[in-house]
C-alpha cells in the first residue's frame, strides 16, 4: 500500500473515530434529555397526585376488599353504566381524577395493600414487590422501564401517606425510541458520508503534501539511471519536507563535489603514473646499461672508469629508494600517529638540513638566518619536511649559482616559522594551493626531476604538528614557502631540546656546498 493510500486511510479512520464518538455522544445526550423529560413529568404528576384530589383519597380509605375484587380483571376498562356504575366514578362512588388518575399520564392504576388493582385504565401495569412496599408510605419507586404487550413504557409508583393504597403512572417510550432510532440512522448516514469525504480529501491532501517527496523519489531515480548529480529540486516550503529537500540538494552538491575531487584525484594519479614511469625509466635503464657494461667487461675498463660506473649505479639506486620512500611516507595517511613528540631546536634542525642540501645541490648557495626557537614534534618528520622544501627551492633556483635563503623567525600566536626563499620562476597564483596536493605537479615541473610528492609530504607533516604551510610570491620574482609550527609551551621550556646529530650546523650562512 502506497504512502498516499495509507495517509488517506489514516485520515478516514480518524474521521470515523471522531464521528463515532460525536454521534454516540449526541445520541446519548438526546436519549438522556428525552427520557429525562418523561421522568420529570412522571415525578411532577406523582407529587401533584399526592397533594390532591382529597375526595379520591378519602374514598380509598373506606374501600375494603369485597368492594375492590369485582374490578380486578387484568383487562378491565373502568365503570360500566349498564351495571349501574356511575360513568363519573368507580364502585362506592369513588370519583376518578381527570384523565384517569392524574391527567396527562396515558396509563395509570391504583393498587391496595395486598397488591390488587382497584382502579386502572386501558392497560394493566405490572406490580412488583418494590411497588407494594411503598403502599401507604408516601414513598416513590422508579421511574423504570416496563413492557406491556408491544408497548415500551416508563413507569413510576407513588405511595399515598396514611392510605393503604398506591398509584402507578406510566408514559409510553415508543415515540422516544422511534426518534432515537431515526437519529441513529441520520448520524450513521452522516458519518458514512463524512468518512468517505474525509478519505477523498485526505488522498488529495496527501498527494499535495507528498509532492515534494515524489519529486525526491524521481530525482533519486534520475540520479540512479543517469548518474547526473547536477539536478536540484525547488524548495517550496519551510516545513520538514522543505528541510528534507534542502538536505537532499546539499547531499547532491556534496556528492557532485566528491565526484569532481575523485575525478581530479584519478587524473592526478594518471599524471603520477606517467611521471613515475618517466622517473623510473631513466634510473632503471641506466642501471641495466651499467650492469651490462660491467658484465661484458673483458678487462679493458680501467679502475677509475669502473668506480665511476659503480658510483652511477649507487646514485641511481638512491634515486629509486627516495621515490619509494616518498610513496611510503604518503601512504601513512593525512594524520599518522604522532609518537614520541619532544622539544626540537628548530634553528639547529634547519642548519643541519641546509648542510645536507648543500651537499646534494653543489651549484646552489644557501644562506641561513635562524633565531633560537624550540618547537614540539618529531625531529625525523620535521627534518623530512624541511629537506623537501630545500630540495624544491634548489631545483627551481635560477640555474647554476642560484641562491636559496632560509630564515627561522617567530610567528604569530606563539608559533615559529621557516621561510625558504628562491628567486626562480615562482608559482602561478592559481596553483598555489594545488601544488600541495598529492600527485600534483605544475606544468612547468614535468620537465624537472621529482615525483610530485615532496610538497604533499610537507603539508602532511605540518598538519600532524598542528601547523600549516603555504607559498607566496618573492619580491623581485620567485617563490617563498612558509612552514609554521606551534612553539614549545612555556611549562615545557625546561626540557632539553633535541639537537640534531651528524654534520656540523655551524658553517657560514653564505657558504656554497
Amino acid at each position: 500500500m502506497g504512502l498516499r493510500r495509507r495517509l488517506a486511510l489514516i485520515v478516514a479512520l480518524i474521521a470515523a473515530v471522531v464521528i463515532t464518538c460525536g454521534g454516540l455522544t449526541a445520541w446519548g445526550v438526546t436519549r438522556s434529555v428525552l427520557r429525562g423529560n418523561v421522568d420529570d413529568a412522571l415525578r411532577a404528576q406523582a407529587r401533584s397526585f399526592q397533594e390532591g384530589p382529597r375526595g379520591f383519597r378519602d374514598r380509598l380509605r373506606q374501600l375494603d376488599r369485597a368492594q375492590v375484587s369485582p374490578y380486578d380483571s387484568p383487562y378491565g376498562a373502568g365503570p360500566d353504566p349498564a351495571a349501574g356504575q356511575d360513568p363519573g366514578g368507580y364502585p362506592g362512588g369513588v370519583p376518578a381524577p381527570p384523565a384517569r388518575l392524574g391527567g396527562p399520564a396515558e396509563y395509570a392504576q391504583a393498587i391496595v395493600a395486598d397488591g390488587k388493582r382497584v382502579i386502572r385504565g386501558d392497560v394493566s401495569l405490572p406490580v412488583s414487590d418494590e411497588d407494594r412496599a411503598v403502599i401507604g408510605s408516601g414513598g416513590m419507586v422508579g421511574p423504570r422501564d416496563v413492557t406491556v404487550g408491544d408497548a415500551h413504557l416508563r413507569m413510576m409508583t407513588v405511595g399515598l401517606p396514611g392510605i393503604p393504597a398506591a398509584v402507578q403512572f406510566a408514559r409510553p417510550l415508543n415515540g422516544t425510541d422511534d426518534a432515537l432510532r431515526t437519529l441513529a440512522l441520520v448520524l450513521l448516514a452522516v458519518g458514512l458520508v463524512t468518512v468517505g469525504t474525509a478519505a477523498v480529501l485526505g488522498r488529495g491532501v496527501a498527494r499535495r503534501i507528498l509532492r515534494p517527496v515524489s519529486d525526491l523519489a524521481g530525482a533519486a531515480a534520475h540520479v540512479e539511471a543517469t548518474e547526473d548529480l547536477g539536478r536540484r529540486l525547488p524548495v517550496r516550503s519551510d516545513d520538514e519536507v522543505g528541510e528534507l529537500t534542502r538536505r537532499f540538494n546539499g547531499m547532491l552538491a556534496r556528492l557532485q563535489g566528491s565526484r569532481r575531487a575523485l575525478d581530479r584525484s584519478i587524473e592526478d594519479q594518471r599524471n603520477l603514473v606517467a611521471d613515475a614511469s618517466h622517473e623510473l625509466r631513466t634510473p632503471v635503464t641506466s642501471l641495466r646499461t651499467n650492469a651490462e657494461v660491467l658484465l661484458e667487461d673483458d678487462g679493458s675498463i680501467g679502475e677509475t672508469e669502473r668506480r665511476s660506473i659503480l658510483t652511477d649505479v649507487r646514485d641511481q639506486a638512491e634515486d629509486l629508494g627516495l621515490l619509494v620512500s616518498d610513496l611510503i611516507e604518503l601512504a601513512r595517511g593525512d594524520a599518522p600517529a604522532r609518537e614520541a613528540d619532544e622539544p626540537v631546536a628548530l634553528d639547529d634542525l634547519v642548519r643541519e638540513m641546509v648542510t645536507r642540501a648543500r651537499r646534494d645541490h653543489r651549484g646552489v648557495s644557501f644562506a641561513v638566518e635562524a633565531e633560537a626557537l624550540v618547537v614540539c614534534g618529531r625531529p625525523d618528520r620535521l627534518g623530512r619536511a624541511l629537506s623537501n622544501l630545500l630540495d624544491n627551492a634548489a631545483r627551481y633556483a635560477a640555474g647554476d649559482g642560484g641562491a636559496v635563503e632560509v630564515r627561522v623567525v617567530p610567528g604569530p600566536e606563539d608559533s615559529a616559522e621557516v621561510h625558504v626563499v628562491d628567486h626562480g620562476a615562482g608559482v602561478p597564483e592559481q596553483d598555489r594551493e594545488r601544488i600541495f596536493d598529492r600527485f600534483r605537479r605544475g606544468d612547468s615541473a614535468r620537465e624537472r626531476p621529482g615525483s610530485g610528492l615532496g610538497l604533499a609530504i610537507v603539508r602532511q607533516v605540518a598538519a600532524t604538528h598542528d601547523g600549516r604551510v603555504w607559498v607566496q610570491e618573492t619580491p623581485g620574482g620567485g617563490a617563498t614557502f612558509v612552514l609554521r609550527i606551534p612553539r614549545q609551551p612555556d611549562d615545557d621550556a625546561a626540557a632539553e631540546p633535541t639537537v640534531p646529530s651528524g654534520e656540523s650546523a655551524t658553517e657560514p650562512p653564505d657558504a656554497a656546498g
